[in-house]
């Protein structure tokens, strides 16, 4: 039988990172094995990431046939996936679908025994033509079984709780698509309900035409929602644990603003306390500032990863008027939440960092009141000092002044008795009184002054001092004028 004439009974789809090129060769190697061919032994030569060629749609790398089974190797724009599509004569029943399903469950067991880390898997149930009710029933039958066998469909992702069941108002969901891709009108695409987050999605398709669809077009929508579903598990985590901080910190800045507002005279905080608080604001506000750019980051790839989901949706589902579409509406309406919600995180945080940052103000125009309280009181105590200094110059001025003159006199009159003593009584009674007092004035002035112009230039380590020699030729004038009053008497 040609291989385009061989029916489609259901597929299924492991999600890998394209970067993690060891599990894909080992699930591709355990994978292709099951075929007839030697497909198996397919090296994966040359990088997996070839398909950036066309990152917006599906591209396939391998595809091996075997007995009941088909396997492709494909490169979506962000992940790769590894098909395993059922063709079995058997048609689609509900005891078809559960042995392949058990293959898969095999696949899935050994996968895990490798350490292969799958990201995300689908199953997609194949309904020939434009569905049959009943079989869309036992597909929707089956999905249930499974999932309240287990309590969740496949493995949990590492580290998060798995959800209750939505609540769709049905036991699916169900859109129509476009005539042109699955092989005329009355083919619709199936979702059914599954706890979250789960490595493993249920769908089922009722196509005449399912070949594109299952190969290509259906893994780009899936690969879009598993990387969506996984992105908006991680940042509600997030935003549960930046919403706690936020609380926390909220409560920390209430309660020191509440200090600041209880503050009296008698417990008025010093400056060393209130740069404390600004600390402790600081760190805050540094705090909520990371978290707020963690949930803009979070609002940008939420976004961009919800818009893509739009694209792919438009590009699948009917969308003509009276056409049905369950799925698109509750998906774009569940993950438009999810991004108002955070947005709102968004917008929270930055009124706590304006509350923050307020804080700070107020914390810090209190220490810059307080500092200048300080310094007016530094500056009065200052004043009183520089006033108290001017009075102790001004009274040392005088002490100087009257040091000064004491030390004139005494020169005068030692020098004077001690020259009339060597020129003896008689001779300085013959002296007229202006030539017995001009040199030991001169003597008496130099001396005083001298020693005071002295000892400034010793201090300044110059002799570079008027007054020191000024003082000290009248010093010697004097001393000679003395000397010839004293040979010529």
């Amino acid at each position: 039988m040609a291989e385009e004439a061989r029916r489609i009974n259901a597929a299924h789809y492991f999600y890998l990172l394209k970067e993690d090129e060891e599990s894909l060769g080992l699930l591709w190697s355990k994978v292709a094995s099951d075929g007839d061919e030697t497909s198996s032994q397919l090296g994966l030569t040359g990088p997996l990431t070839m398909g950036e060629a066309r990152a917006d749609r599906c591209m396939v790398l391998h595809h091996t046939k075997g007995g009941a089974n088909d396997y492709c190797l494909a490169m979506l724009p962000n992940l790769a996936a590894i098909e395993v599509i059922d063709r079995s004569d058997n048609g689609p029943s509900r005891q078809g679908w559960l042995r392949f399903l058990a293959r898969v469950d095999d696949f899935r067991t050994l996968s895990l025994e490798k350490g292969v880390s799958l990201f995300g898997e689908s199953t997609l149930l194949v309904i020939p033509g434009g569905g049959d009710g009943h079989l869309i029933e036992e597909a929707a039958d089956l999905v249930g079984s499974r999932v309240n066998a287990s309590g969740m469909t496949g493995l949990p992702i590492a580290g998060e709780a798995v959800e209750p069941l939505p609540d769709l108002g049905g036991a699916y969901l169900a859109s129509d698509l476009k005539p042109s891709l699955a092989g005329g009108d009355g083919c619709r695409l199936f979702r059914f309900p599954a706890p979250e987050p789960s490595s493993v999605s249920y769908w089922a398709l009722a196509a005449a035409d399912p070949e594109a669809m299952v190969t290509n077009l259906f893994p780009e929508l899936d690969s879009r929602l598993q990387e969506l579903t996984r992105a908006a598990s991680y940042f509600r985590q997030q935003r549960e644990s930046i919403m706690g901080e936020r609380a926390d910190i909220e409560r920390k800045v209430g309660a020191l603003l509440h200090k600041q507002v209880q503050t009296t005279s008698d417990n008025e905080p010093n400056t060393g306390e209130l740069e404390n608080r600004i600390s402790s604001l600081s760190r805050m506000f540094g705090l909520l500032a990371t978290d707020s750019l963690m949930a803009r980051q979070a609002d940008t790839r939420l976004g961009n990863d919800l818009e893509l989901l739009r694209q792919n949706l438009t590009r699948l589902m009917d969308g003509r008027p009276g056409s049905r579409d369950e799925i698109g509406e509750y998906l774009l309406n569940k993950y438009s939440a999810e991004l108002d919600a955070v947005r709102t995180v968004a917008r929270d945080l930055d009124y706590s960092r304006q509350n923050a940052e307020a804080a700070i103000e107020v914390v810090r125009t209190q220490v810059e009141l307080l500092r200048a309280r300080e310094e007016a009181v530094i500056q009065e105590q200052t004043k009183g000092l520089l006033k108290q200094i001017l009075r102790l110059q001004e009274e040392g001025l005088a002490l100087q002044v009257a040091a000064g003159l004491i030390e004139f006199v005494l020169i005068f009159y030692y020098v004077l008795l001690s020259w009339e003593h060597i020129i003896g009584s008689a001779a300085a009674e013959h002296l007229t009184p202006f030539t017995r007092m001009l040199p030991i004035l001169g003597i008496a002035t130099g001396a005083a002054l001298g020693t005071h112009f002295l000892a400034r230039s010793i201090k300044n380590k110059t002799w570079r001092n008027p007054g020191l020699w000024v003082t000290g030729a009248l010093l010697l004038f004097s001393l000679v004028m003395l000397i010839i009053i004293s040979v010529t008497i």
